[in-house]
């Protein structure tokens, strides 16, 4: 496997982008172990998911936290912040890491810390997910969410 960006232990990224309104998406931000280290070394910084559904020009829930998934040394704590943001337009999703804990922002305005620590590799995913309710038609595709910018920073 080649891992061009795998900080070990500490670092920071900032993801500006732009959500889909549809009902049936949700664009994904996270930080995920990936289990290089160990099977236990699997957890998740949640650094965004912006559900459709729960999207409109006056505002935004944004999902954010940690997830556990097989790591013991973790305990999930999943927040849902109400931001007064539009996720449609363009804004940063961030978040910093280190031995003291981690730190989620938007628009870089910290809006969840904690003191738990992911002390192993994590890779960045990006994705948008389709989450269809009833009968797929061809014309509500493609689904899109916008990508503006990554910025990535390795602390170690």
């Amino acid at each position: 496997m080649r891992r061009l960006w795998a900080p070990p232990r500490a670092g920071a990224v900032e993801v500006v982008a732009s959500a889909n309104a549809d009902p049936t998406c949700m664009l994904g931000i996270w930080l995920v172990g990936h289990e290089s280290t160990g099977p236990e070394d699997s957890g998740e910084i949640c650094i965004a998911e912006v559900f459709g559904d729960r999207v409109s020009p006056s505002s935004s829930t944004v999902r954010m936290g940690i997830k556990a998934h097989h790591d013991p040394r973790l305990i999930t704590d999943l927040r849902d912040v109400e931001a007064a943001v539009d996720a449609t337009e363009p804004h940063t999703y961030g978040a910093a890491w280190d031995a003291e804990g981690t730190e989620i922002t938007l628009d870089g305005a910290t809006v969840y810390r904690t003191d738990q620590v992911l002390g192993y590799p994590l890779q960045l995913m990006l994705d948008l997910w389709e989450l269809p309710h009833g009968r797929r038609e061809a014309a509500a595709y493609p689904k899109v969410a916008t990508l503006h910018e990554v910025r990535l920073r390795t602390d170690d």
